[in-house]
């Protein structure tokens, strides 16, 4: 009997993690990626503002045996025949497609080319430049903190009209505007566009990929409905996982690596049930805290519930800073992990 045929569009958090659990289980799996390289989008911050250089890792070093790897970029996805066609013209068939193409969309640091672009124009830019930072989300409160201490000659501004994280408690917004505050951040508002030298988008994300293209439901960021079980609406065999996946009756899982990575494993093991006569389970996943970099030297855990709901627990300083990179060390090694149940369930 031939072996089940998968194929996963995209190489990020979600895309590698299933790839590797469902190889593992026997399947036969084509991961398609545009590039040869797996990117560390939490750490794109970084690059942008030029205290990091490497934040990506070649695909060989991420998959493991059993994922036959197709360096090119998928152009169509036909759901009704279970293909998709590649750039070069070829199509591909399979008995499930999983679409993990994530929020690729361009400008700001969303992508490894925008990301990179950003830390060019930084670069050339003279002592005293302005640059302003739009949007106080936590991209945009990384970018800034991360620029202003990288660059600290130049002028750095952050412009939000809701203020500086806005969905946390009053005390851990304050203690975050002193913090950009210390590094020379301006966090009262915009700098007036004319002496703007350069603006960083940092607005927000919306899905990128195949899904509106192909006739999918989709919510307004452009992401594809998906049932609890992370199939896609009207189409069974197609799934859908990370920051392009609406999951049916969970919207507060936000675009993350920390709801892409158990989604990727969970797709998996929701295909192989599939396969094995079993119906897939529903997607049972929780959050636990917000994590995010303030510099190379300070930073923010702020806790949260299975929900996603802000909590009072609070770590800052360099102790946050220390468990925000052990984070991001983590979540380039997690996608490789094969077996087993890593991430906390969600709420009852």
């Amino acid at each position: 009997m031939s072996r089940t045929r998968i194929i996963i569009v995209g190489a990020g958090y979600a895309g590698i993690t299933a790839a590797n659990r469902l190889a593992a289980r026997g399947h036969q799996v084509v991961l398609v990626n545009g590039r040869p390289d797996f990117v560390e989008r939490i750490r794109l911050h970084e690059l942008a503002a030029g205290s990091a250089r490497g934040v990506t890792r070649p695909l060989s070093a991420m998959v493991g045996r059993g994922v036959d790897v197709v360096i090119e970029r998928a152009t169509a996805l036909y759901p009704d025949r279970m293909e998709i066609e590649l750039a070069s013209g070829r199509v591909e068939a399979a008995d499930h497609i999983i679409l993990a193409t994530g929020s690729d969309v361009g400008g700001g640091v969303r992508t490894l080319e925008s990301a990179r672009e950003a830390r060019g124009r930084i670069a050339r830019l003279g002592p005293g430049s302005h640059v302003q930072v739009a949007g106080a989300g936590p991209t945009g409160v990384e970018v800034a903190a991360e620029l202003a201490e990288a660059r600290p000659d130049l002028h750095v501004g952050l412009n939000d009209p809701s203020g500086v994280l806005p969905s946390l408690p009053s005390r851990h917004r304050a203690g975050v505007e002193a913090t950009l505050t210390r590094l020379g951040v301006s966090v009262t508002g915009a700098v007036a566009g004319e002496d703007v030298a350069y603006e960083i988008d940092c607005t927000g994300f919306s899905a990128a990929g195949l899904a509106g293209e192909a006739g999918l439901q989709t919510d307004g960021l452009g992401r594809v409905l998906v049932t609890p079980t992370l199939q896609v609406v009207g189409h069974p065999r197609v799934w859908a996982v990370g920051d392009c996946a609406a999951v049916e009756g969970q919207p507060w899982l936000r675009m993350s690596c920390a709801a892409a990575t158990p989604m990727g494993a969970h797709v998996a093991d929701g295909i192989h049930r599939s396969e094995s006569g079993l119906s897939p389970a529903p997607l049972d996943i929780g959050f636990a805290a917000l994590c995010m970099s303030l510099g190379r030297h300070d930073g923010l855990v702020a806790g949260v519930d299975r929900r996603d709901a802000p909590q009072s627990f609070v770590v800052r300083g360099r102790v946050a800073a220390s468990v925000k990179e052990a984070i991001c060390r983590l979540a380039a090694r997690a996608p490789r992990w094969t077996r087993g149940r890593f991430w906390l369930r969600g709420a009852a």
